[in-house]
């Protein structure tokens, strides 16, 4: 009766250490993730300054008055070369600043 005692403790000590290791994986790609996170949000906020920064340049050097550019949509075919079709629509965030380099 002892020995299956002792023998069901070693037991429930390796599954609690097999838990633990568990939990302490999880918690190490909950961190990993978070910081992803936290780089991919920098990331955005310093494209969305970029972004508005290039707006109010070229608003301050009077270029190419973009149509629809003030509620923020933007044809792609008024931006494009040659004219896409032109059903298109996208939100001018960061598209419309690469394609009017």
């Amino acid at each position: 009766m002892l020995l299956q005692m002792n023998s069901r403790v070693k037991t429930l000590k390796r599954e609690v250490d097999a838990a633990d290791e568990e939990v302490q994986r999880e918690r190490a790609a909950k961190r990993k993730a978070q910081r992803e996170l936290d780089d991919l949000l920098e990331a955005q906020e310093t494209l969305s300054r970029e972004c508005t920064n290039l707006r109010n340049k070229l608003r301050r050097q009077g270029g190419p008055m973009l149509s629809g550019a003030s509620s923020g949509r933007v044809k792609r075919s008024s931006l494009a070369p040659g004219g896409a079709s032109g059903d298109e629509s996208f939100d001018d965030g960061t598209d419309a600043a690469n394609s009017l380099e």
